[in-house]
């Protein structure tokens, strides 16, 4: 999308259509979908160690610029940066000196906390948990999820009569 064109007779198959031209990439669907966990380093990061992973259809051909990651990945040209790695912000490290990078792109100072993603991730996932424990019916979930499904309702039969 942030590229000159995006070409899919996959999933839409709307063809070719422009993207956004920000980028100089074109991206092309395959019937066949990439899945998987990438790593790598992020050499203009300071060799910040990247993991994410992929789930798309879409073949990325840059066309100029650098990499973003090794491995030949993703691309950035100026202050925009693109990739089709997924997950990329759960590296601290990488995170810290990505937002660092948008700072002084924006003529801003700003200073990375030192709070690991993983460990508010968790404090976030407990809170949630208590709050489905002492507001949900929990009981009553599992019973319908346990249950037999019902037969479903017979059709309705719509008849037109003349006037």
């Amino acid at each position: 999308m942030l590229g000159r064109s995006v070409t899919d007779g996959v999933e839409s198959t709307a063809g070719p259509v422009p993207g956004l031209g920000l980028l100089p990439v074109a991206t092309e669907f395959a019937p066949a979908k990439i899945l998987g966990r990438r790593t790598g380093q992020a050499p203009g990061f300071g060799d910040a160690e990247v993991s994410g992973y992929e789930i798309r259809h879409g073949r990325v051909r840059r066309e100029g610029a650098e990499p973003l990651f090794t491995g030949d990945e993703g691309c950035h040209s100026g202050v925009i940066a693109g990739t089709s790695w997924h997950g990329l912000f759960e590296e601290d490290g990488f995170r810290r000196r990505f937002l660092c990078w948008v700072a002084g792109a924006a003529g801003r100072r700003w200073s990375p906390g030192d709070r690991p993603f993983a460990g508010v991730r968790e404090a976030r996932l407990d809170v949630l948990g208590d709050l489905v424990a002492r507001h949900l019916d929990t009981a009553a979930v599992m019973a319908m999820l346990t249950a037999p499904l019902a037969p479903p309702p017979p059709p309705v039969v719509a008849r037109l009569r003349p006037c």
